[in-house]
């Protein structure tokens, strides 16, 4: 009976190591189960960040085409500019030549009138008078006087 009960006992204990065995087993496993799970997690973060790192780079390439043509054009309009000054630097170089073309003119004109008031003065005044005539200017009038 001394070796039943010793032998009992060693089942026992065996049985007992056995179920110990069996709940480390069973932790370990929940322990894989829960790493596994985080392992899930941080994967799913990582997709989620990548995600977000790609609508970003989206983001970024759609400004930097905004910016592009909002440069396109400014150029444009730049160019526009720059052309409208030409034509109005042509412009007022034709208008000086206009306003100066019509000052000779003017200029030309009193000449011509200062002359043939002289010459007047001078053909009826020496058929008439007798004596020297002086003729003055009047630059305000253009004006041709005997006195």
């Amino acid at each position: 009976m001394g070796k039943e009960l010793e032998n009992d006992e060693k089942m026992d204990k065996a049985s007992k190591n056995e179920l110990e065995n069996d709940e480390k087993m069973d932790k370990a496993s929940k322990n894989e189960l829960e790493n596994d799970e985080k392992m899930d997690k941080a994967s799913k973060n990582e997709l989620e960040n990548d995600e977000k790192m790609d609508k970003a780079s989206k983001n970024e390439l759609e400004n930097d085409e905004k910016m592009d043509k909002a440069s396109k054009i400014e150029l444009e309009n730049d160019d526009k500019m720059d052309k409208a000054s030409k034509i109005e630097l042509e412009n007022d170089d034709k208008m000086d030549k206009a306003s100066k073309k019509h000052i000779e003119k003017f200029v030309e004109d009193r000449k011509m009138l200062h002359y043939s008031a002289i010459s007047f003065l001078l053909l009826t005044n020496s058929k008439e008078e007798k004596g020297e005539i002086k003729i003055r200017r009047n630059n305000a009038k253009g004006t041709a006087y005997k006195w």
